[in-house]
């Protein structure tokens, strides 16, 4: 009994028609399956949805330095007109009355213990009790 060893290649044509054949057909199967699992991969991805905000929902400067969340879940935004505070449904602004008097808000953080800390040109302030 004897054993035949055929090395799949579709460049050899020694070899016989059947093998070449079987060859181009595993290719074609491997180049279908890896572009239907890059396909299906995509519609595996996670999906992202955009919303703009600008001056008709409230956010009245565009000029935005930073966005940072809270604790609460508030996102806060320091722009060069002031600070805002978006609740989920609209932007709050905060200044003079609320203790930040300088509309330039340059950058804000959030520490480890959750509170907010906001830095304007000359000074750095930290929120607590509703007021900063």
């Amino acid at each position: 009994m004897s054993l035949h060893v055929y090395i799949l290649s579709l460049e050899d044509r020694t070899r016989p028609k059947a093998c070449r054949a079987l060859v181009s057909l595993c290719g074609f199967v491997l180049a279908a399956v890896l572009l239907a699992l890059a396909v299906s991969g995509s519609a595996w991805a996670q999906q992202f949805t955009f919303k703009h905000y600008g001056q008709d929902e409230g956010l009245k400067n565009l000029d935005v330095f930073r966005v940072v969340q809270d604790k609460s879940e508030f996102l806060w935004v320091a722009t060069e007109n002031g600070l805002f505070r978006y609740d989920g449904s609209a932007f709050q602004r905060f200044d003079a009355r609320d203790g930040i008097d300088e509309s330039l808000t340059t950058d804000e953080i959030v520490d480890a213990s959750g509170r907010l800390w906001v830095t304007t040109s000359s000074h750095l302030y930290y929120f607590a009790n509703g007021r900063f």
